[in-house]
C-alpha cells in the first residue's frame, strides 16, 4: 500500500565553466543564483534566450557558496580533507572570482569569457537537485530489469501530490539537461512528473483475486501515468483481476486555462502535461504485451483521468492505450470525485505548504538580517577552520612521535 505522497521539486540551477558543471565537495552544484544574485541571473537569461547583449557578473554569493570557497580556499592543497574532489575550473577560477584577489579571474563569468554560441548554450545546468541527481518526480512502484513478478492480493497506490512549479528555460528548450536523464522516460524538465505503477524490461503477472487499485493521483504541471509500461514489458492478468483507475490529473493548476494559454506555457523544456492511465511504450524490437481474460479490455476500469494532453504530446482525447477511460459517463462524478480527495487530503497538502513556508520565511529572514547573516558565516567558517587546523595538528603529533619511537 503506496499512499500519501506530497512532492515538490526544488531545481538547483547551476554554472558551468569549461563545459564542465561547477561542484562542490559533496558533489553537488552550487546555485547559479547564489552566485551571481537574481538581477544578474535576469540579465544572463536574457542573453542566453535572445544571443545579444553582454553580462558581466560579480561574485554575489550566500552563506553555502561562501563557506564552500572558504574550504576550498584554505585546504585545496590536502585532498585527505575532502569527501570528493570539487571543481570549480582547471585551475580554480571560480573560486579566484569569488574571492575577487587577482584581475585576471574578474571575468569569470561573462561575455567575455564566452567562445562561441555552444558555451553561452551550457553556462548553466539544469534539471537537477542539490546532489545534481535527475529530479524525477514521484514513483509509486517501479519493476525495472525484474522476471517473474508475481502480484497476490491487493494493491493499492493512492492519493500521490506533486506540486513542483514549471521547470527554468535558463538551459532552453532541452530534452535532456542533465547527465543522469534518460530519455524516453523522462522528457525535458522532469521534477513534476507522478508514475504510479512503472514496469521496464520485465515480466510481471497478477495473479487470480487480485485487487489494483491506482486513485488519486496529481501533479499540479507536470505528467501523471497511473500505470506505464516500458520496452520489452510482458504483463498477465488473470481473468477475475479487479484493476481500477480513477481521478488522475496532469498539470492540474492549468486545466481550466484557454488552451492558447497553455500552449504559450508548455513550451520546452516544459513540455504538455500528459494524463495516461494505462501507458504503453514500445518499439518494434522491444515490444510491449498485455495477457488478460475475455474478448476486451473492458476488465481495465479507467475513470477521470484529465490532463493538459492525452497520454501523448498531440493526443488530446486518448487517455488510456489500452481499454477505455469515462470521462463523461453518467455514473461517474469527476468533478465530485475531485473534491472529494481534496477534502481527504487537506491535513497533508496543509502541512506540505506550510513546510514550504518556512523555508521561505526563513531565507527573507536571512535577507533582511544581513549583519546576524555575517555572523553566523563568521561562526561556521571558523569552525571549519578550527577543524582543519585540529587536523593537521594532530597528524603533525603523530608524524613526531613515530620519528621518536624509529629514533
Amino acid at each position: 500500500h503506496v499512499h500519501d505522497l506530497y512532492h515538490r521539486s526544488e531545481e538547483m540551477v547551476g554554472l558551468t565553466t569549461n563545459r564542465h558543471g561547477v561542484s562542490h565537495a559533496l558533489n553537488g552544484p552550487l546555485s547559479a543564483i547564489s552566485l551571481v544574485g537574481a538581477s544578474m541571473m535576469e540579465t544572463i537569461s536574457n542573453v542566453i534566450e535572445t544571443k545579444t547583449g553582454e553580462f558581466y557578473a560579480d561574485y554575489v554569493g550566500d552563506l553555502v557558496t561562501d563557506v564552500h570557497f572558504a574550504y576550498y580556499k584554505f585546504a585545496y592543497d590536502d585532498w585527505e580533507f575532502w569527501p570528493g574532489t570539487p571543481y570549480y575550473g582547471d585551475h580554480g577560477e571560480l573560486a579566484e572570482w569569488a574571492f575577487g584577489d587577482d584581475e585576471r579571474y574578474k571575468n569569470v563569468i561573462s561575455t567575455a569569457a564566452i567562445r562561441n554560441a555552444q558555451d553561452l548554450d551550457e553556462l548553466v545546468t539544469c534539471n537537477g537537485d542539490r546532489m545534481q541527481h535527475p529530479l524525477k518526480g514521484i514513483v509509486g512502484i517501479k519493476i525495472s530489469g525484474v522476471s517473474e513478478v508475481q502480484f497476490k492480493g491487493d494493491i493499492s497506490i493512492k492519493d500521490l501530490h506533486d506540486l513542483s512549479p514549471l521547470g527554468s528555460t535558463l538551459c532552453g528548450p532541452y530534452r535532456k539537461a542533465n547527465f543522469g536523464q534518460q530519455l524516453p522516460y523522462s522528457l525535458g524538465f522532469s521534477g513534476n512528473m507522478i508514475h504510479g505503477f512503472d514496469v521496464a524490461f520485465s515480466e510481471v503477472q497478477f495473479d487470480a483475486q487480485s485487487k489494483v487499485v491506482l486513485e488519486n493521483m496529481q501533479s499540479e504541471t507536470g505528467l501523471v501515468y497511473a500505470f506505464s509500461t516500458w520496452y520489452n514489458s510482458a504483463l498477465s492478468f488473470a481473468e477475475d483481476v479487479d484493476f481500477t483507475v480513477m481521478n488522475i490529473r496532469a498539470g492540474n493548476q492549468y486545466l481550466d486555462d484557454d488552451p492558447s494559454a497553455n500552449e504559450l506555457r508548455y513550451q520546452a523544456p516544459n513540455y504538455k502535461a500528459q494524463a495516461c492511465g494505462i501507458r504503453i511504450h514500445e518499439n518494434d524490437e522491444y515490444p510491449v504485451t498485455f495477457q488478460y481474460g475475455g474478448d476486451d479490455a473492458s476488465m481495465f476500469k479507467q475513470t477521470c483521468v484529465r490532463g493538459i494532453t492525452g497520454c501523448d504530446e498531440d493526443a488530446y482525447d486518448t487517455f488510456t492505450h489500452l481499454g477505455t477511460v469515462h470521462n463523461d459517463d453518467e455514473d461517474f462524478d469527476c468533478d465530485a470525485m475531485q473534491m472529494s480527495f481534496l477534502l481527504d487530503n487537506a491535513d497533508g497538502l496543509e502541512e506540505h505548504t506550510d513546510a514550504n513556508v518556512m523555508i521561505s520565511d526563513w531565507a527573507v529572514d536571512v535577507s533582511q538580517n544581513k549583519k546576524q547573516y555575517y555572523y553566523i558565516l563568521a561562526i561556521v567558517t571558523a569552525l571549519s577552520l578550527l577543524s582543519i587546523a585540529f587536523v593537521a595538528l594532530c597528524r603533525s603529533y603523530n608524524n613526531n612521535k613515530d620519528g621518536t619511537q624509529s629514533g
